[in-house]
């Protein structure tokens, strides 16, 4: 994940926002971020536990896309916009993944939102980059 998030801070939520805002400076928190026209609601975390926060050992990325940011409507992004938010907190070189998982185990708190995922230590199995 990127250690510098100063290109952010213009998206962050600030604290009278809500319950996921953060302070300046911070690797996790709320966003509101707009791009080409469209504007995207992202929770984002290093997975390091700064503030308070959980030390979950994985860095993450919900994104919904926002039909109209006013009246909260929205939609699942595409591949194009998330792999447009996945640059904003990684740098090109790191890979993440999105997990689907079975059943018993899936929780659908929002139904738009879509999830980037990337261990704190970076290791996990990767398959050929010839059958990817």
């Amino acid at each position: 994940m990127k250690s510098d998030w100063s290109h952010l801070e213009k998206f962050r939520m600030k604290a009278k926002d809500g319950p996921f805002d953060s302070p300046a400076g911070a690797r996790y928190g709320a966003f509101q971020i707009k791009m080409s026209g469209e504007h995207y609601a992202v929770i984002a975390d290093d997975g390091c536990g700064g503030e308070g926060g959980d030390k979950t050992g994985w860095e993450h990325v919900s994104v919904r896309a926002l039909v109209d940011p006013t009246l909260r409507m929205s939609r699942i992004p595409t591949w194009r916009e998330m792999c447009r938010i996945k640059s904003l907190f990684w740098n090109d070189d790191e890979v993440v993944v999105q997990y689907h998982v079975d059943g018993d185990e899936k929780i659908d708190v929002h139904p738009c939102v879509l999830h980037l995922w990337r261990p704190v230590d970076g290791v996990f199995p990767m398959p050929d980059s010839k059958m990817v």
